[in-house]
């Protein structure tokens, strides 16, 4: 799940860490809180009391104002009180072990979702994908990542071997889902180059590395996504405001007529990202809530809304 504005990679040592414990509702909303201020930010699952560690490595200690109007800011979007924010000198951490020990498989709807070291048997008739999230978002033990998943598997009565794009694809786990049930053309992007490196070895670990090649880019910026449009499934599991400024591009991006599953809102959002897809001509035909998180699937069969 990545936002709509980012920059080139960076070759910089990481010096101190900017931590939150929050609620799993609100992780991605301060991921991207804290993701200006960052050479990096990964979230985790707190052992003591429930609540997710949203932690942002920075390579010189943030300005205390304009973080503490980033904080205040995505509290008021996630409906909470401000969280305590602590900065502090970087220490290392083993990522790798953490992932481990805390991603268990998983099962939603058909799909069965385990890490690779994970012995556990695919029940019969799931559809198995195995992966290691690492430093990209996507295990499908978020709420947004499971509305997707259950979006896909309810529109594969709709569509035959779609051309699908991934957009802000993470772990490339809604990629690889969609592979694995429609068996057409599956495209991924993200404007993370880790996220880009993680999916493409999950791709490898899942028998589909002959996928495209994952995409680094901002939006539809790369050329590569152009030529392949269009698409006849967007999905894109990012946040309220860029799903709304991408309106757009989903549209001219998708075929007529065509699905949108969008996700990485939170429920109160999805009245503004409704208007504003519905401005360019596409309708609801189905709404997912879980734990919080809305997933949105519309179709693109219409004409945008005059003055759109």
């Amino acid at each position: 799940m990545s936002a709509d504005a980012g920059a080139e990679a960076v070759t910089q040592t990481p010096a101190w860490t900017i931590r939150v414990a929050v609620p799993e509702a609100a992780v991605e909303v301060f991921s991207e809180a804290l993701r200006p201020f960052a050479l990096s930010v990964v979230s985790f699952t707190e052992r003591l009391d429930g609540d997710w560690a949203v932690e942002a490595y920075a390579a010189v200690p943030p300005a205390p104002a304009p973080l503490a109007t980033a904080i205040a800011l995505a509290s008021a979007a996630a409906g909470m009180a401000q969280p305590d924010l602590t900065c502090a000198p970087f220490a290392a951490r083993d990522w790798l072990a953490d992932s481990l020990e805390s991603f268990k498989p998983l099962r939603v709807g058909p799909f069965f979702l385990a890490p690779s070291h994970s012995r556990d048997a695919p029940p019969v008739g799931s559809i198995p994908i195995r992966l290691d999230a690492a430093t990209a978002f996507g295990t499908g033990e978020h709420g947004s990542t499971k509305g997707c998943l259950l979006a896909l598997h309810r529109l594969s009565g709709r569509l035959a071997k779609p051309r699908v794009l991934d957009l802000g694809s993470g772990s490339g786990v809604l990629s690889m889902a969609a592979a694995k049930l429609w068996h057409g053309r599956v495209y991924a992007a993200d404007i993370d180059a880790e996220a880009v490196r993680v999916s493409r070895e999950n791709f490898s670990a899942n028998g589909l590395a002959m996928m495209p090649d994952p995409i680094r880019c901002n939006g539809f910026g790369d050329r590569r996504l152009r030529e392949a449009a269009p698409f006849d499934l967007i999905a894109a599991n990012i946040l309220a405001r860029p799903l709304m400024a991408l309106a757009g591009n989903v549209r001219a991006h998708l075929r007529r007529p065509g699905y949108a599953v969008l996700s990485g809102l939170l429920i109160a959002q999805e009245g503004p990202v409704l208007n504003a897809y519905a401005r360019v001509g596409f309708r609801p035909v189905d709404r997912i809530a879980v734990d919080g998180w809305r997933t949105l699937v519309l179709r693109r069969d219409g004409r945008a809304r005059r003055g759109g």
